[in-house]
Order: C-alpha cells, then sequence, then structure tokens
C-alpha cells in the first residue's frame, strides 16, 4: 500500500513541478512588463494597459472566508463596462476614504486587473498576483516530493521492523505519523515558500524554497529512521 501510494504521489508532484516553470516565466515578464504603447493589444500583450475609471460602488465584504474591501469600477472604454476587484484588509484606498463617484485608474496586465491608482495611492488587488505564486507552488510540490519519499521509506520498512515481522511479532512505529505530522510534511514547505517570495523573485526564489525544505526536511527524516530502529542496531 505504502509502495503504491509513494508512486501515486510523484504523479501530481512531477505535474507542480513542471507547473513551476511557467510560473517564473510568467513572473518575470510581469516584473519587466512596461506601458503598453500605440497598437499593443491590452488582451494579448504583455504590456501594463492602465485606463480610468469611476467607482460605483465600495465597501468591506466576503470572499468565502475572508473579508475583503470590494471596489466596482464603470472603465472610460467604449463600450463601458462594469469591473469589481478585491483589496485585501486592511485597505490603503478604504482608509482614504474612496466612494462611489471617485475617479480612479486601473491597471491591468493579460488583461488582468493587478492594481488601482487612487489621488496619488496605488494598491495591488487581493492575492493571485503574477509575481506571488512560483515559490509557493514549488514549496507544495516539494510537499508532496516529502511524502512520497516518506511513504516508500514506509513501503520498504526498518530494519526493525522486518527483524520483529520474521519473528511473528507485532510492528509498531516508535515515531507514529499522525494527523499532526502529517499536516506539517504538507503545509511547511508551502509556507516557506511564501516566506521566500517576500525575499527573492523567480528562480532565486524556488532555489530558496528548496535549500530551506532540505534544510528541514532531511535532518528531520533521518532524525525519526535513526529513532525508529532497534536500539544498538
Amino acid at each position: 500500500m505504502w509502495l503504491v501510494l509513494g508512486l501515486v504521489l510523484l504523479a501530481p508532484t512531477g505535474g507542480t513541478a513542471h507547473l513551476v516553470r511557467g510560473l517564473v516565466a510568467d513572473e518575470q515578464a510581469y516584473l519587466g512588463a512596461r506601458p503598453c504603447g500605440e497598437g499593443e493589444s491590452p488582451a494579448g500583450a504583455d504590456c501594463l494597459w492602465t485606463v480610468g475609471a469611476t467607482v460605483v460602488s465600495a465597501g468591506e465584504t466576503r470572499s468565502g472566508k475572508a473579508r475583503v474591501f470590494r471596489v466596482i469600477v464603470r472603465e472610460h472604454q467604449s463600450p463601458p463596462s462594469e469591473l469589481s476587484v478585491d483589496f485585501g484588509l486592511p485597505s490603503e484606498l478604504a482608509e482614504h476614504g474612496i466612494r462611489p463617484g471617485a475617479e480612479v485608474e486601473i491597471t491591468s496586465w493579460r488583461a488582468t486587473p493587478v492594481s488601482m491608482r487612487h489621488d496619488g495611492i496605488t494598491e495591488e488587488v487581493n492575492g493571485g498576483m503574477p509575481d506571488e505564486m512560483a515559490s509557493p507552488v514549488a514549496g507544495f510540490a516539494l510537499s508532496g516530493l516529502w511524502l512520497s519519499a516518506l511513504c516508500l521509506v514506509a513501503a520498504f520498512r526498518s530494519h526493525r521492523r522486518i527483524r520483529r515481522a520474521s519473528e511473528g511479532l507485532s510492528v509498531s512505529p516508535r515515531v507514529p505519523f499522525g494527523t499532526g505530522k502529517f499536516a506539517a510534511v504538507a503545509l511547511v514547505p508551502g509556507a516557506l515558500g511564501i516566506v521566500s517570495n517576500f525575499v527573492q523573485d523567480g528562480w532565486t526564489s524556488v532555489i530558496m524554497t528548496a535549500v530551506l525544505t532540505a534544510a528541514v526536511a532531511v535532518p528531520l527524516t533521518i532524525l525519526a529512521l535513526g529513532w525508529d530502529r532497534e536500539p544498538g542496531t
């Protein structure tokens, strides 16, 4: 069972790792983006498209389980279109007292809103920014790799397990892998990826995530395997 589970976990881990490459490319394209020029399409070009808009409504609301500051605007383009943009709390725009009727500027990248500007204040949209995904996704790929490695270790079992099983004795791990440890293995690399994202960009943050995860995972795994061995073996 453990062998099958370990091999099954490798498939989504590999797919997630492949996704990181595209996310890094998107991140670098976004960070190097310039304002769109004449003749460039805001939908497909790797440039920042800014358009004026009028605020229709603004206020706190719930998005899933989180509370956000939501601004609905009517863009100044033909034909006019309404756009809903969420900002995290606390919000600079909310504190500045943005109200219906206020004139703002919406900046988009690849037709996705990334920031809003009003009266000298610029605020990024809430979550999912193009420069915030590569290292967290790399972290969760490493979570899958760590879990897969633990499953494969469990499949081949330790020296103590093999000896006790051959003697017909019950085998129980000295370091049980309960819910708490499973959650740590699943979440810690992702958390390290989020931290790395605040420190570096692109491949540097991905490599930093891998190094930090290895610094945590390798010693803990070796320590657990050593503790699970029969004393004196």
